[in-house]
């Protein structure tokens, strides 16, 4: 839903048109995003027109201030500066340049490493942040050799965009590591077996081929109500859930989407090419300090799959039934699991 107004941000998406994308009434969803996001459907889509205009006057030197504005649905360079000034209180053309200030101040700070400060800075995005943080490395780390010693990568959280844009980043940054450090489930996704399929996919899978190390979710447990928290997401849902009252735990199925692969995939673990496969299917494969092979894989189509797996001139099969996550393991070079 938020990434169909993301995609969209250079026009009015309607109140019908999202309500028919999440499959309610036009009366009932704007009721819930009212409730969900804390703020209307008009007031949602300027804030990320105008925070994406934001990001595009950094990442886009060379582009004229009223090329951004248009991008992002503004039908005139005065409506947009009004917006802009409204919103972070100066002109788009003194934010750019602010913002440029900026960023060279920090590659300063960091082109000395100071006494007592380890290795390790991080920025945390969203896939709609990658063009900035491209420009940012382009500009900060490539212009400055000492500071690159002290840029140890990139962080990732989940609430919108397409994964697949950690790959583009980390092949700019080959020598960059990549972390996927933030994702919540929770009440707006109360489906299992669909949140077990979308996360395997993006929360796993997906980092794992773009070189991450590893994903962290957000809350490790949570009581029946949600908490503790102070202010914040009010129906995130832990890892596991611990009933305040009788201590009793319950396994969510963030629980099941991170034991298909820390319950196999060892610690000290590489991950290794895993290619082909049929439409639908998704996966991975890392070899662990033993030797043994391990493949994860998500069969999102509505029908079984039949999977061929061959390495090291080894070849065994399986049948994965429609929306099955399966992990494997095997020996290399034994001919079944």
């Amino acid at each position: 839903m938020l990434e169909h107004i993301d995609r969209h941000l250079d026009r009015t998406v309607e109140l019908a048109e999202l309500a028919a994308v999440a499959h309610f009434s036009p009366f009932h969803f704007h009721r819930l995003f009212t409730a969900w996001m804390g703020e209307t459907l008009g007031d949602y889509q300027r804030r990320r027109r105008l925070e994406m205009a934001a990001m595009r006057l950094v990442a886009q030197p060379a582009s004229p201030v009223l090329d951004i504005a248009l991008s992002v649905g503004f039908g005139s360079a005065e409506a947009f500066a009004r917006a802009f000034k409204a919103r972070y209180g100066c002109t788009a053309t003194a934010w750019r340049q602010s913002e440029a200030e900026q960023a060279s101040e920090i590659v300063s700070l960091h082109a000395t490493k100071p006494a007592g400060i380890g290795e390790g800075g991080f920025a945390l995005l969203t896939e709609a942040q990658a063009p900035a943080v491209r420009s940012m490395l382009n500009f900060g780390v490539g212009s400055d050799p000492q500071a690159r010693a002290y840029v140890s990568g990139v962080a990732w959280h989940c609430y919108a965009g397409n994964p697949a844009v950690m790959d583009q980043v980390h092949r700019a940054w080959p020598d960059k590591e990549v972390f996927f450090s933030e994702c919540s489930g929770g009440n707006w996704a109360p489906d299992w077996g669909g949140s077990l399929g979308w996360m395997t996919d993006n929360l796993i899978i997906a980092p794992t081929r773009a070189g991450s190390k590893g994903t962290i979710l957000w809350n490790l447990a949570l009581d029946e109500n949600h908490g503790p928290h102070r202010g914040g997401c009010g129906d995130c849902r832990g890892v596991v859930t611990i009933d305040s009252r009788t201590g009793a735990v319950t396994r969510n199925v963030e629980y099941y989407v991170l034991g298909h692969a820390s319950r196999f995939v060892r610690p000290g673990a590489r991950r290794i090419a895993s290619e082909g496969g049929p439409s639908g299917l998704t996966h991975a494969a890392f070899r662990n300090p033993d030797g043994s092979l391990v493949l994860l894989a998500h069969n999102a189509s509505t029908a079984a799959l039949r999977l061929d797996v061959r390495s090291s001139g080894r070849a065994f099969s399986l049948t994965m039934p429609a929306g099955e996550v399966m992990t494997v393991v095997w020996a290399d070079g034994t001919t079944a699991p």
